[in-house]
């Protein structure tokens, strides 16, 4: 059985909520919420030590196919164009999905096609396209 799935947060405490989102193809799979051990040094342990914690998770669920779609991205529209000064921060949180062999962009900006041109600023510290 195929089976992908992510939750809402990394880490929670005893009480907090957790969101899972589960895709799969089976019409059911099982599910069962579990405490992974670590290491006195804070590593995970090796030998794949778990604790079973007693959730709403338990049990059996129908199962549905939710495909991901890679190449996610924002597009902010700017009427006029923006003042780059010292004023102007512009903050990524990346955590890349998808490995390959070419380079990719995560910023770039400057006129549309439509206004019969382009540009991009690639972030500082990665690779420009050639």
């Amino acid at each position: 059985m195929e089976i992908a799935g992510y939750v809402d947060q990394l880490s929670v405490r005893p009480g907090d909520t957790l969101k899972v989102m589960v895709s799969t193809g089976s019409p059911k799979f099982s599910s069962q919420l579990v405490r992974l051990a670590h290491d006195d040094d804070g590593s995970p342990a090796v030998d794949g030590r778990e604790t079973s914690v007693p959730s709403t998770l338990d049990g059996s669920r129908l199962g549905r196919d939710q495909p991901i779609v890679t190449g996610s991205y924002v597009l902010a529209v700017h009427e006029a164009p923006l003042e780059l000064g010292a004023d102007l921060l512009i903050h990524l949180f990346v955590q890349p999905t998808l490995v390959g062999p070419t380079d990719r962009t995560l910023i770039a900006g400057g006129v549309t096609a439509s206004t019969g041109g382009c540009g991009y600023c690639p972030m500082a510290g990665w690779p420009s396209p050639s």
